[in-house]
């Protein structure tokens, strides 16, 4: 996947770029299941941590029938790479999941308790190495 640009203002602030960040994970459509039934799928940030050229996300993905039964939901890491030009005015992002097996583990202890159980394996690879770094590391993600 390439680099995505999007115009912004001139003097963005890194507030301005966490706002932009979170506008492409947020989202929702609706669709129709096999037995017929409308579904909705949500999709929004649970949480998100920006450092300068990297943030971490933790994505919630909703899916639910016109009941409201929730069919699936889960919490899922984005990594998205980013650069701003005050010159252009100009935002570009790059942004990859976890089960990309993207080669950034920053993701903070707080991101990455609340990512729901998965089979990925390259996502579980990626949340080992986020884990490594720190003194108190859940049994299951220890190497």
């Amino acid at each position: 996947m390439g680099w995505w640009g999007k115009p912004i203002r001139h003097d963005a602030s890194m507030q301005d770029i966490k706002k932009e960040i979170i506008s492409d994970y947020t989202g929702k459509i609706d669709g129709t299941f096999e037995d017929g039934s409308i579904k909705k799928i949500e999709h929004y940030p649970e949480y998100i941590s920006l450092k300068f050229g990297v943030a971490y996300l933790a994505v919630r993905y909703r899916v639910s029938k016109e009941s409201e039964e929730v069919v699936s939901d889960m919490v899922y890491a984005a990594v998205v790479l980013w650069r701003y030009s005050k010159k252009d005015g100009e935002l570009s992002t790059k942004q990859m999941d976890e089960s990309m097996g993207p080669g950034y583990y920053g993701a903070t202890a707080k991101l990455l308790k609340l990512l729901t159980p998965t089979d990925s394996k390259y996502a579980l690879d990626w949340r080992k190495q986020c884990w490594s770094k720190f003194k108190k590391i859940p049994r299951e993600y220890q190497i």
